[in-house]
């Protein structure tokens, strides 16, 4: 997409934070006094925009603009979801007003991150679960545990008082 290309069945629709700025079903957003498409920035895989009002620039993630321009939020649920998984797909077709919980269940059933993958599974682990049974059982200190299994002191209290694999 090129910044002033113009696309069939585009349409564009006010920002709610700010009138200088529109929001495009496909995702682009203008400056209406410039008539100009701003280039977005990337955040984690996120399109985002900076909007100047209240004399100051403010962030603001594109999928979420769109979602509120053209998206009927009936249930007021608090977040948006790509459905196909895609981050920077920020076409009206692809989102949906989604609670937390159903965002977490699509990440985990379509995207296979989330919950399918606690534990030793989670490619981030260092710890398996034969570990955390034996950190729970252990009479050693939380230091001595720390040193042992190569874990900070505060990831092993927070094992031992269940706030970390709370699965186990």
């Amino acid at each position: 997409m090129r910044n002033n290309e113009i696309f069939e069945n585009e349409v564009f629709k006010e920002v709610s934070v700010c009138k200088t700025y529109s929001v495009s079903n496909f995702g682009r957003v203008k400056n209406n006094k410039k008539n100009t498409i701003l280039s977005p920035r990337d955040l984690r895989g996120y399109k985002r925009v900076s909007l100047w009002y209240n004399g100051k620039a403010n962030d603001h993630r594109i999928h979420r603009l769109v979602a509120e321009a053209f998206i009927p939020n009936i249930e007021n649920k608090p977040e948006v979801n790509h459905k196909n998984g895609i981050r920077n797909d920020n076409r009206v077709v692809n989102l949906e007003w989604v609670t937390g919980n159903e965002n977490a269940k699509h990440r985990a059933k379509v995207l296979n991150q989330g919950d399918t993958y606690k534990g030793s599974k989670n490619g981030n682990s260092v710890l398996s679960e034969e570990d955390i049974i034996e950190i729970r059982k252990s009479k050693k200190t939380k230091l001595e545990l720390s040193e042992e299994y190569k874990v900070t002191f505060t990831n092993i209290s927070r094992i031992i008082n269940r706030k970390l694999w709370t699965h186990i």
